[in-house]
């Protein structure tokens, strides 16, 4: 069975951070594009009125378009920033540190498998089994709480 399939649960469940991070940044992205416009008059609006006119309203209503953009980044960074904390605390509760550090840079910090295990002091080889060996014990904590919660599939 492969390393995705044994731990698909942990493994949806970190998903979630880098889902979180990549929606805040897209968002960033946004806005960034909307500031952009105000300062190229020339370049045209996604909504501008058809008839290719001039809108004596445009800066007007890329200010609102900005403002409004920035509290949506404002959400989705406050949510990321729950949903790593959360993350966070579950890794904090598997009891190897070392697998504890490798999730931490790998899902938290965003590490590729082999920058986490040569932060974390080993090698790819050796940083994967810890690696296997936290998820395992994510898997189980995951598991152990949705039968709490009632949430286990009967399948």
């Amino acid at each position: 069975m492969g390393r995705k399939r044994r731990f698909r649960r942990a493994a949806a469940y970190l998903a979630r951070v880098r889902t979180a991070d990549e929606n805040a940044e897209r968002l960033r992205k946004r806005a960034e594009n909307l500031r952009l416009l105000l300062t190229d008059k020339s370049a045209p609006w996604p909504d501008q009125p058809a008839g290719g006119g001039t809108d004596p309203r445009r800066d007007e209503r890329l200010h609102a378009e900005i403002d409004g953009m920035e509290r949506e980044i404002k959400r989705a960074e406050e949510a990321a920033r729950g949903i790593r904390l959360e993350a966070g605390m579950k890794i904090c509760r598997i009891p190897e540190p070392t697998a504890q550090k490798i999730l931490i840079l790998r899902y938290l910090d965003g590490k590729s498998m082999k920058e986490a295990a040569e932060e974390a002091g080993y090698g790819i080889t050796q940083g994967y089994k810890f690696h296997d060996m936290g998820m395992k014990a994510l898997e189980r904590t995951l598991g152990k709480e949705d039968s709490r919660n009632g949430e286990r599939c009967s399948s």
